[in-house]
Parts: C-alpha cells; structure tokens; sequence
C-alpha cells in the first residue's frame, strides 16, 4: 500500500502524484512508522553517502553467485531518504528535506561509481526517486539557498559523464575475466541463469527466446562462446571509446554501434544479444538520468534567482555566470537544455530521444515509460 499511493515504480521510472497534493494522515503515519524503524541505519548511510569516495564493494569472483544484500540496502536506502524528505516537507522542514533528498542523490551516486550497469540501473533508480521528492521540494516548499546549492552541486556530481565511462570500462574488464569461465560446466550454468533473468523481465531479441533449453547451451562447443566473447570485447570497446565523447556524441555514437552489431552478428548467438538487450536498458536509464539532472540542476539555480530577483529569468542564459558556469548541456543534442516559463512554474529539459523539442512535455499522462522530453518541472503553489 505504502508503495501503490506515494509511487508508481516501473523500470526505474518513478511518478509522484501532484506534487500540491497533501499526503493523506493514514499514509503520512505508515511513512513515520517505516523511517522510526529505520532511524539507525539511515543513520548509517548518511554517514557513509557523505564521504567523496562511497563505496560498495561486490566480489566478482564469484561470478553471477555475487552476494548483493548490499547492493539492495543502498537501493533502499535511497527510497528512505527520499520518503524522509517528503515527511520533512509536510512539516515545513524545507533545508532537512533538502539534505534528506540529497542522501538519496548520493545513495545514487554511491552506485554509479561502482563497476558494473547491475548497479548503474540501481542508481538510476535511486536518482529517479530522489528527483520525485526534490520536484515536491521544489514545487511546494521554499528551502534556503544554500540548501538548493548543496543540492545542485551532488547533482552535477551525479550526472558527470566519467561515471559512463568508468562503468563500460568495468564491464569490459569484467567481460574478460568471466567468458574464459564459460568453457567450464559451472561458467554454463552461469549462462543459464542469466538467460533466465533476463527471460523472466520479458526481453526477447527479434523473433528468438532468449533462453534456449539448458542441455543447448551445456552442449554448444568453446568455439561458439569464443565467438560471443569476441563480439561482446569488440561492442564493450566500441561503447567505451563512444563514452569519452562529448554531447551528443555519444547518444549517436551508440545508436551507430547497436545497428552495426544487430546486422552484423548472427541471430543465433543469443548470448550476446541477449546481454546487449540489457546493456540498452542501463544505458538508456543512464543517459536520461544525466538529462534530468542536469535539468534539475538548473532549475534549483533558477529558484535562487528568483529568491534573489523576484522572479524567474526569461532566459537561462541570465543565470550565468552569478549562478551558474555554464547552461548544461543536452544529450540528446549538445546543445544548452531548453527552458519554457509559463503562469504556473516551469520546465527544464532536453530533448529526448525522439530528436525534437516537443514543448517541454517531460512526461504523458499515463504511460510512465514515455519520455517526450526528458526534464524537471516545478508549478507554483496555488495554481
């Protein structure tokens, strides 16, 4: 119940209902009830999410047996610190709401240092939940200045781009020392579960199911995975030199890279479209991440304007350089995020993957998964 009314999860995408909307009594009790019974590891993680170089290590040595109850306790973590700060927000606690939604940024941000897209799409999912709350924050309540620039700077640094690159290098490195294991029966058993995983969250590759009968897989000879390894190393390299390019080059680049794989290798090395279909998922997650951020990122900054001004600018260049560098960038295209100010609030967001600006709708009605444009919205109480 807690999670149907406060979030609609799917994928990572997460959707507050009208952020002017009051949390019911019921719901505002459940929430107190679950962040008492979790006071001492948030306080924990609050701890630990503050220090520059937050880490959570995972034993590859394992393989695909690799323990992740920690992985799952940084996740969690994130949606507490989020839900803490909605708590915060109903009592008009506006600079702790802000350090708590910044928690949950860097809960985020923890994950996205670590080595492999398994735990970017965990941190994604953290920055997703994290930018609900700051949405309501930013919509509803009227945090400090110096809370909004705490909050803007982890938000510049959750969306560096070295983060994709760190992260393709990992799987890359990872890839090498795991496919030797594939000529072993246990390395098969590996491939069988995998196919499982991904199987079971609905991915097929074209007309194929991606997991063939365990005895196929047990009986293919070393040649065939030798082959998957070399198309995994040569798309893993592609995606890794694509990644050190500035905007939009690699959102292009990626695009370039996947249809040369799919018509090149043949569809019965399923391995490795398999793995490419959940590549495609953590790198789109990612890559609108960095977007919205970003677009957040401005729109904090455009609320200390206009503590200062009185009113938004008509122009986001008039925020540089007293209260920003530089306008940032949009993936999607390379050039400054776009801004649309209207009665009620205003967007900022870049253009989605679509390649057209359609208007600032960084959101449709209903379709979750559905990005338009991909940005940050605050509407004035109110209205």
């Amino acid at each position: 119940a807690l999670g149907a009314v406060l979030f609609l999860l799917n994928l990572g995408a997460t959707i507050f209902a009208d952020p002017h909307e009051l949390v019911a009594a019921p719901m505002r009790k459940a929430v107190q009830a679950l962040l008492a019974r979790n006071a001492d590891a948030l306080a924990l993680f609050r701890r630990a999410v503050a220090l520059e170089e937050c880490k959570f290590e995972f034993d590859f040595t394992h393989g695909l047996e690799v323990k992740t109850e920690c992985f799952v306790a940084v996740v969690r973590a994130g949606r507490l610190f989020a839900l803490e700060g909605i708590e915060q927000i109903e009592c008009g606690k506006e600079d702790e709401a802000a350090e708590s939604v910044r928690a949950s940024l860097r809960c985020g941000l923890a994950l996205y240092r670590q080595p492999t897209l398994f735990q970017h799409l965990g941190g994604t999912f953290c920055c997703e939940v994290a930018l609900a709350a700051l949405a309501r924050l930013a919509s509803r309540g009227n945090p400090s200045p110096a809370a909004l620039l705490r909050l803007e700077e982890t938000l510049r640094a959750t969306a560096d781009q070295k983060w994709l690159e760190r992260v393709l290098l990992g799987e890359r490195a990872w890839g090498v020392s795991f496919f030797p294991h594939l000529l072993t029966g246990a390395g098969r058993q590996m491939a069988v579960q995998t196919l499982q995983m991904i199987e079971d969250w609905g991915y097929q590759v074209g007309t194929w199911r991606l997991r063939p009968p365990p005895e196929v897989l047990y009986a293919l000879p070393g040649a065939y995975f030798k082959a998957v390894e070399v198309y995994s190393l040569d798309f893993w390299t592609e995606l890794l030199a694509a990644s050190r390019r500035p905007h939009p080059g690699f959102f292009l680049a990626r695009q370039r890279i996947e249809r040369q794989f799919d018509e090149s290798v043949p569809r019965h090395y399923f391995l490795f479209h398999a793995g490419r279909s959940t590549i495609r998922l953590a790198l789109d997650g990612r890559v609108r991440a960095m977007a919205r951020l970003e677009s957040a990122r401005t729109a904090l900054a455009i609320l200390r304007y206009k503590a200062r001004q009185g009113g938004p600018p008509d122009r986001l260049e008039t925020l540089v350089p007293d209260f920003m560098d530089a306008v940032p960038t949009d993936p999607y295209s390379g050039k400054p995020v776009l801004y649309r100010k209207t009665d009620t609030g205003f967007t900022v967001y870049a253009i989605g993957e679509n390649a057209k600006d359609d208007g600032g709708q960084v959101r449709v009605v209903g379709e979750p998964l559905i990005f338009p444009d991909v940005g940050f919205q605050v509407t004035w109480p109110g209205e």
